[in-house]
């Protein structure tokens, strides 16, 4: 259990990781059993961001593990990740990790150039 983190917000930070970020803050709140309001707060402070930038942060860490692990362009990736540019999915990319995807591919993946 992360430390100071109730056990329904931790289940749902789990489900936010197990889904890639897809879980919409309404079917959180239905797997927390309150309202989205309540949810949202609660959320909020346990985990110490709001409910977006979970989502936002698990989307991306499904995108980096994709460009280590697998040989699909940043473009593919960041379609996949639902982004509506590529240069959204590179500009989130980088303020989270410091590095721009290909950057990034270039450092930390073996063997899957782009």
């Amino acid at each position: 259990m992360r430390r100071g983190v109730p056990d329904i917000v931790e289940s749902i930070l789990d489900e936010l990781q197990m889904r890639a970020g897809d879980l919409t803050a309404a079917e959180a709140a239905q797997l927390a059993r309150c309202s989205a309001t309540r949810f949202r707060h609660i959320f909020t402070l346990s985990a110490g961001m709001n409910f977006r930038t979970a989502r936002q942060r698990a989307r991306l860490e499904y995108g980096r593990e994709l460009l280590i692990q697998t040989r699909m362009t940043v473009p593919e990736i960041s379609a996949k990740l639902r982004y509506s540019e590529r240069t959204k999915f590179e500009k989130a990319f980088k303020r989270l990790y410091g590095l721009t995807p290909t950057q990034y591919r270039k450092q930390f993946a073996v063997g899957t150039k782009e």
